[in-house]
């Protein structure tokens, strides 16, 4: 990836504006930066997708977690940004522990668990990557029950007035990246006696991890693939631990697989295109039906999601279909 042009992160910000609460405080302390590598790793895997598709990060040796052989096969040298990227992330993996014991107390032959919530330590960077993964999906649901709740009036949303482009593309894109990078100052928080390296080009900083978050999205078709890319990072990261806790298909159930349904181009990036057809001819009825169908699909991710993290924590945790695990603040909020 060429790193050498740079955004203009100016007004960004760096923090919250409020830091609020135990909730958040707790999540920062024990989740976000501990395990920021777990955002690194995502935001690097979507720049990669960026330049290369699904089919060839998949081909890349990450399940051998062998460092080496992984910047061999991305043509990385030690000081590439990925590369670091990549050191910090492996750390955090090796904090991993399967899902359960195979052998008991008396060494027999049985399974052993223990108890799981969201803050065990052997569990947080696979949580935290699958509530990531989880939260890209609700911005979606939400924008589009609050499209349905609001007659298909575009207007309702606080992006419309500032929009040239007025389309349901557009607009989709502006919430959605709006409380993205809400999401990602959230986690990525300078404190102010760091502000000197936020101009270095060869650390892991908020700088070029801002850049890596906001990468290629200037045209309606880059708008959508960033979403995509955004959906599939999510998606490999979380499949990844998840085979590190020896968890293969931590996704199926009886309503279908969440892979095949991001992977699929006839849904989002499909479904989207016909949604914002419809919405400028002003077919109001199509628009209502595949509006409907979407949002279905989008339960059945969310629903297969939920079932992962079941399976992770031993059975231990049952989340809603719109529920987080972590500390999100009121990036979900529409109304």
């Amino acid at each position: 990836m060429n790193m050498s042009h740079r955004l203009d992160v100016t007004g960004v910000g760096t923090y919250p504006d409020i830091i609020s609460q135990n909730s958040y405080t707790t999540d920062l302390n024990r989740v976000y930066i501990p395990f920021r590598s777990i955002l690194e790793a995502e935001l690097m895997t979507s720049g990669i997708l960026a330049l290369r598709n699904y089919e060839y990060l998949s081909n890349i040796s990450f399940k051998s977690l062998d460092m080496e052989k992984i910047m061999e096969e991305l043509e990385l040298d030690e000081n590439h940004l990925f590369s670091k990227i990549l050191a910090r992330f492996f750390i955090v993996v090796h904090r991993l522990v399967p899902i359960a014991s195979r052998l008991g107390p008396n060494r027999r032959n049985e399974l052993r668990y223990g108890n799981v919530n969201a803050y065990t330590e052997s569990r947080i960077p696979l949580f935290y990557a699958v509530d990531r993964f989880k939260v890209k999906i609700l911005i979606l649901r939400n924008f589009f029950h609050t499209l349905r709740r609001n007659h298909y009036n575009l207007k309702y949303f606080p992006s419309y007035v500032r929009k040239e482009d007025k389309s349901l593309y557009s607009i989709l894109f502006a919430e959605y990246y709006e409380r993205m990078l809400k999401y990602f100052k959230t986690i990525v928080w300078e404190p102010t006696y760091k502000k000197k390296y936020l101009n270095t080009y060869d650390d892991v900083n908020f700088r070029v991890l801002y850049e890596l978050h906001s990468f290629r999205q200037r045209t309606s078709v880059s708008k959508i693939n960033y979403i995509i890319r955004g959906l599939k990072s999510s998606l490999f990261v979380s499949k990844l631990l998840f085979q590190v806790c020896d968890i293969p298909q931590p996704f199926e159930t009886a309503n279908g697989a969440v892979e095949s349904l991001i992977l699929n181009r006839d849904f989002i990036p499909g479904m989207i295109n016909i949604m914002n057809m419809a919405y400028r001819i002003g077919d109001m009825v199509r628009l209502r039906e595949i509006v409907e169908m979407f949002l279905a699909y989008l339960d059945k991710i969310l629903q297969g999601i939920n079932h992962g993290v079941f399976v992770a924590s031993n059975q231990q945790m049952e989340l809603n279909i719109d529920e987080t695990i972590y500390y999100i603040g009121d990036i979900l909020e529409f109304d």
